[in-house]
């Protein structure tokens, strides 16, 4: 019983010198980190911006896309600002516009019209959608916009559910399925500022 005791007070001293040690150590941040007041410039997000269009019969689903220069609201990153992607989608079936944002194109970020947001987080090709505001069922999404190889104007689309945890109220259910499409391929069928 004496040696436990012994062996729990040495365990518990080693930990509080350990922890008071990792105090005194300043936290090192890598390089690439953004500064205060900085600017990551993305010039591989032009590969993205144009109108982008699927159809299939006299079903359309277009996608616009505007490059942005988007100020972080994190406390970490005060006054960081990086290059992002908005955008504003439209969904119809013959002439009945199932959802549209469309009419809100051009619209600053801080009208809160967009209905696309994102940029590139590791593939040049890949364009990393963070949030896809779904407009009938009102949920958000996560989607990627992927080049295909050797090709400039056509582009991949998979729309995804965000990962996390939902919560219902007893009776409530959610609906798993988005309005637009969720895994087409898109062809650009206008180019802004080539």
């Amino acid at each position: 019983m004496k040696n436990t005791t012994k062996l729990l007070i040495a365990a518990i001293a080693l930990l509080l010198n350990c922890s008071a040690f990792a105090q005194e150590t300043p936290l090192q941040l890598p390089k690439d980190y953004p500064k205060p007041g900085g600017y990551g410039k993305n010039v591989n997000l032009q590969k993205f911006v144009g109108k982008w269009q699927w159809q299939s019969g006299d079903t359309v689903f277009v996608i616009a896309l505007e490059k942005i220069m988007l100020k972080s609201k994190l406390v970490a990153f005060k006054g960081y600002t990086e290059d992002a992607i908005i955008g504003w989608h439209e969904f119809r079936v013959g002439e009945k516009v199932i959802e549209s944002s469309l009419k809100f194109e051009g619209d600053k970020l801080e009208e809160g019209t967009y209905t696309i947001l994102g940029g590139l987080i590791q593939d040049v090709n890949k364009l990393t959608v963070t949030s896809f505001h779904d407009l009938s069922t009102n949920k958000s999404g996560a989607a990627t916009l992927e080049l295909l190889p050797g090709e400039k104007d056509k582009a991949r689309w998979v729309l995804k559910e965000k990962e996390g945890i939902i919560f219902l109220f007893p009776g409530e259910t959610y609906d798993h399925t988005f309005t637009v499409p969720t895994n087409v391929v898109m062809e650009r069928v206008r180019n802004k500022n080539k």
